[in-house]
């Protein structure tokens, strides 16, 4: 629950259904990080459905807006950035709504989020025998264990999958891929390829942006996408999912693969 001067109008602008205020709340005390947080639960929550003629509603339009400029001032509150991209996310499942955030300065607000991610490091005896490859001395020795923090593991799955949805749309997936594949990299390099979530995500965004797109296929041959799919297939092998959209991803990267085959049908992007 937020605290705060402001913290019950929001709370009841949320227990009312009330989206539009929670938003406006959000939106006038933008610098308060409780409501940020208590917010974005809430937009994360709704169904942004287009209006009756197609159109984006003013909902999605504000919502996005909010997002993106909480991202701006929490750049370094990886929570915050969290919860911002889920929001992101629920907005990213219509067409319409896509193209709403593909108009705001999203690529920035990518980057925002890659480098609010970090680790937490913990302690820990371990023997000898394990050890002496790091040349430590002789018994029970110290060594110190990087993992990324929760938040962290989160705004990597969710960068991703809303990169996947971003590269849904065939007129946008160049200008997706060109910003995307640079940060499903560096998402996959920070999770150390071992975070199954984050490449199932990181997979079907690396995916859709070669499908039927040639010029995004030559943007990943030159970054060596491909290697970073086959370390996931041989650190994950036991991960039956990851193992599905890795080996899916794997097909399309491949020379030639960006034009589909039989089992790469267009209903399959997603």
């Amino acid at each position: 629950m937020p605290k705060g001067p402001f913290s019950s109008a929001i709370v009841c602008a949320a227990a009312q259904k009330d989206p539009p205020q929670t938003v406006k709340i959000m939106s006038k005390h933008i610098r308060n990080p409780s409501i940020a947080r208590y917010g974005l639960r809430k937009l994360a929550a709704l169904d942004f459905e287009e209006l009756e003629d197609g159109s984006a509603s003013r909902l999605t339009l504000q919502s996005v807006k909010a997002a993106l400029t909480l991202m701006e001032h929490f750049s370094r509150d990886t929570g915050i950035q969290a919860g911002c991209l889920e929001v992101l996310n629920s907005v990213a499942s219509r067409h319409v709504n896509r193209n709403v955030i593909l108009q705001q300065r999203w690529s920035e607000a990518f980057e925002w989020s890659v480098r609010s991610c970090s680790k937490s490091q913990t302690e820990g005896n371990v023997p000898h025998s394990i050890a002496v490859l790091a040349q430590i001395g002789d018994g029970v020795s110290k060594v110190v264990v990087e993992e990324p923090t929760q938040d962290s593991l989160s705004v990597c799955q969710e960068l991703c999958s809303i990169l996947a949805q971003l590269a849904y749309d065939v007129q946008s997936r160049v200008a997706v891929a060109e910003i995307g594949i640079d940060i499903v990299l560096r998402v996959l390099d920070f999770v150390d390829f071992k975070d199954g979530l984050s490449a199932i995500a990181a997979s079907r965004a690396l995916y859709n942006f070669v499908y039927r797109c040639e010029e995004a296929h030559h943007q990943t041959t030159e970054r060596n996408c491909l290697r970073a799919v086959e370390k996931l297939l041989a650190n994950l092998r036991s991960d039956d999912d990851v193992v599905l959209y890795a080996t899916r991803a794997k097909t399309a990267l491949e020379p030639d693969g960006w034009r589909g085959d039989v089992e790469l049908q267009e209903k399959d992007v997603a």
